[in-house]
């Protein structure tokens, strides 16, 4: 089953990790099931490692906003290759592609992790 969301952008760090929790509540197993069909184990244990990470955190970190990313990222590519092959079950595609729609909903509700942070102009400063 997967719950949809409230399109309403989060700007504060710890009102995001409280959006991610509610969504990967009733999502997550769904989400370690798309990521593990896509990805294998190793994929799979990021996926749960960063779910605990987020469930134990207090507000939402940039490098926890960027794995989430990372995990979009890869179930969207599954997504595109997988409508291209024949070689996955209706029902894991349909499970990839729910997935991913709910992740796309949700970055876009929390919003960008953050530019990156250019640190070699200070780097030469400092030397």
């Amino acid at each position: 089953m997967f719950h949809k969301m409230d399109r309403v952008k989060v700007e504060n760090p710890r009102a995001r990790v409280i959006v991610v929790k509610e969504i990967f509540d009733p999502n997550g197993e769904a989400l370690l099931g798309a990521v593990a069909t896509v990805g294998g184990p190793r994929a799979h244990l990021g996926c749960l490692q960063l779910m605990c990470d987020i469930a134990s955190s207090a507000q939402l970190s940039r490098p926890m906003q960027a794995d989430l990313e990372r995990r979009h990222q890869l179930l969207a590519k599954a997504r595109t290759v997988g409508a291209a092959h024949d070689d996955e079950t209706d029902r894991s595609r349909e499970e990839v592609g729910h997935m991913t729609d709910r992740l796309t909903e949700l970055l876009e509700e929390i919003g960008p992790a953050g530019r990156k942070v250019d640190l070699s102009e200070w780097l030469v400063r400092r030397a």
